[in-house]
């Protein structure tokens, strides 16, 4: 993200609305695809991202996860449900409650080095990273 703008805000941790529409749209998915063979999984966010805790009386991102896993159950039982720790982060697995239930996947994206993954956006736009290098290589 840019040090200009601000980070964008995933609704779905601050209006109930944004909920509802996410648990909704779901069982919705599931619906269409169900017996679809090309469709193979349902990934239900793209790094889940919030910034504090969800607004009062909203669901974190495990309850939703499991909600959303659960509705696609129930119409869809054969194909993979693939969910991530908050921010698609590898450190996050740990704090990752997952669904009950067969057939889930994790998902995670991987940044590090960040300066080397990102090298041309924004404020690494100047700065080429060659890697693997000493100065980046974690033991």
């Amino acid at each position: 993200y840019s040090q200009l703008r601000p980070k964008p805000l995933i609704r779905i941790f601050t209006d109930q609305w944004a909920q509802d529409s996410f648990l909704a749209l779901w069982p919705a998915i599931a619906q269409r695809y169900v017996g679809n063979s090309t469709i193979i999984a349902y990934d239900l966010c793209s790094e889940p991202a919030r910034s504090r805790a969800p607004a009062a009386g909203l669901l974190d991102w495990h309850e939703l996860a499991a909600r959303a896993t659960a509705s696609i159950r129930a119409i869809d039982s054969t194909k993979k449900v693939i969910t991530e720790p908050y921010f698609g982060a590898p450190e996050n697995l740990k704090r990752l409650t997952l669904p009950v239930g067969d057939y889930v996947a994790l998902g995670f994206n991987m940044y590090f080095p960040l300066n080397f993954t990102h090298q041309g956006l924004d404020r690494f736009a100047n700065k080429p990273v060659k890697y693997p290098n000493k100065k980046l290589t974690r033991k």
